[in-house]
């Protein structure tokens, strides 16, 4: 059994398997036929979109999954946040 004592009151996810792999499936045009068992989190999503539709993101939280897209795919640059002083 899986308890998650939280403050918030609610969580993502449990401790089964079935909740830590979830497929990811990615289709169309820039995208490499293929199954890919590295990991991915799904902060990834947005940045590996992003470089399909050439959007910047201004502070990506995860990475391109640059191993499923096909061909020459141009990267957005990352924008960097200023840090406060």
């Amino acid at each position: 059994m899986y308890w998650n004592a939280s403050d918030a009151g609610t969580s993502h996810g449990t401790g089964h398997a079935y909740d830590r792999r979830v497929p990811v499936i990615l289709m169309g045009k820039g995208v490499a036929p293929g199954i890919y068992l590295g990991p991915a989190s799904p902060a990834d999503i947005a940045p590996t979109l992003a470089a399909l539709t050439g959007v910047t993101l201004p502070a990506p939280d995860g990475r391109v999954l640059i191993e499923a897209l096909a061909g020459k795919v141009r990267l957005a640059p990352v924008r960097q946040t200023p840090q406060p002083r």
